[in-house]
This record gives C-alpha cells, sequence and structure tokens, in this order.
C-alpha cells in the first residue's frame, strides 16, 4: 500500500464519518451505543467506498460518482412526487387533448369547456378510444357510423327500427351494446346504445350514462362528475 493510496483513503474515508456524524446529529438516524451492527455495516460500507475511490483515476470516479448519486436523487424526488406529477400531467393533458379529463379525486374527474363551448368526454369503448360530446338533451348513448364501424359493428346488419328527433331533423337508429366503457376511472359494463342511421361529427354522451353517476354538475366551465 504506497503513500498515495493511504492519504486517499483516510480522506474519503474521514470525510464520510464526519457528514455521517453530521446527519446524525442533526437528524438522529443512529444511535451507535444500541445498535452496534448498523454501525458496522456503515464502518464496512465506508472502507469499500473509501477503497473504490483510491485507486486509479479518482477525479473521474468522483464524477461518475456523483452524476449517479444525480440521477439517484431525481428518480427518488420523481417517486415521492408521483401523484403531485400525475395531477400536473393530467391537468396539461387536459388542456391539450380534448376530451382529456382531469382526475379530482379517486372517484371524480372534471372536463374543461371546449372553444366551441361544448364539452368534449374521451372514453375507451371496447378497449378503443372514442370521443364523446357531453349531450344532457339527448336520451341516450349515441354512436356515429364511422365509430361504430371502429368498434367492430356492421352498419349493414344493424337493423335501424328506432327513430330520432334532432334540430336536423327525424332520424333512424340501431339499437347496440357496448361491453365495457371507461371515462377518466369510471368504469361501466352492458351499456345500451344506439347508432345514428345518418353521420355524425361526434358520438353523443347522453343521460343514460349520465344518471349512472352519482352526480355530476357545471360550473365555472367545468363538467364535473362524480361516481360511486
Amino acid at each position: 500500500m504506497n503513500k498515495s493510496f493511504f492519504i486517499k483513503f483516510s480522506a474519503v474515508f474521514f470525510t464520510l464519518i464526519f457528514f455521517t456524524f453530521l446527519l446524525n446529529f442533526k437528524y438522529q438516524l443512529l444511535n451507535i451505543k444500541d445498535n452496534f451492527w448498523q454501525t458496522a455495516y456503515y464502518l464496512i460500507l465506508f472502507i469499500f467506498i473509501s477503497g473504490f475511490f483510491s485507486r486509479g483515476k479518482t477525479a473521474y470516479k468522483f464524477k461518475s460518482f456523483f452524476v449517479w448519486i444525480l440521477i439517484f436523487l431525481l428518480f427518488i424526488t420523481g417517486y415521492s412526487y408521483r401523484i403531485e406529477l400525475g395531477s400536473v400531467k393530467d391537468r396539461i393533458l387536459s388542456q391539450i387533448i380534448p376530451g382529456r379529463g382531469e382526475k379530482q379525486s379517486l372517484y371524480s374527474a372534471v372536463f374543461r369547456q371546449s372553444n366551441d363551448g361544448h364539452f368534449y368526454i374521451s372514453a375507451l369503448v371496447n378497449g378503443k378510444p372514442v370521443l364523446f360530446l357531453a349531450d344532457t338533451g339527448a336520451s341516450e348513448i349515441v354512436i356515429t357510423p364511422a365509430d361504430a364501424v371502429r368498434l367492430g359493428f356492421n352498419l349493414e346488419k344493424l337493423k335501424y327500427d328506432r327513430v330520432f328527433s334532432t334540430a336536423n331533423g327525424v332520424v333512424k337508429g340501431s339499437r347496440i351494446k357496448l361491453d365495457e366503457m371507461e371515462i377518466a376511472g369510471f368504469k361501466l359494463k352492458n351499456i345500451s346504445a344506439s347508432v345514428n342511421g345518418a353521420e355524425m361529427s361526434t358520438s353523443l354522451l347522453g343521460m343514460s350514462f349520465f344518471r349512472r353517476l352519482q352526480k355530476f354538475e357545471f360550473k365555472n366551465q367545468n363538467l364535473t362528475i362524480h361516481w360511486n
């Protein structure tokens, strides 16, 4: 063991000891008298760390060490604030993606009013994304022909035996069943809906959906839904 190695080893080892005592004095992380094995573990760990930094290019090793420490701290910080960061992500996405809701709690979500004055709600229907227009004036869920095709329905085999009065006149529709629907964590199964006989720009989310909520409210250009 040469003199240079011993000097480097001692410098690193006693620096670690110093900062450990400093942190322990402030935060009482370690009770040396009552926890011998934990103290021994730290001493052995410090010996290995000191030996690692005492051989070879010390400056390069210190640089690599602190880079990994920084990565570790960023990871821990991100994990510790994962819930808050998730809320920030949801808020940003709700502003830039039409129909993307922002979770308010485990059982509620808020949707922002669009520039055209309407509320759009993005849902997963049978595992596929469908954008709905929230329409409390509609009695039920109405799917556009284009969305119905994407969901796997054959338009030619549907029976258009329902009549709807709309702003554009009377149109026919066909009864269908949706296996499942999920909106902002709220899940429904075996949902009755209709496929519109004429083309529509957007599928409609009518009262047959809103009646299955605990409550919903329009306030300050927001639509908030609550479920059990």
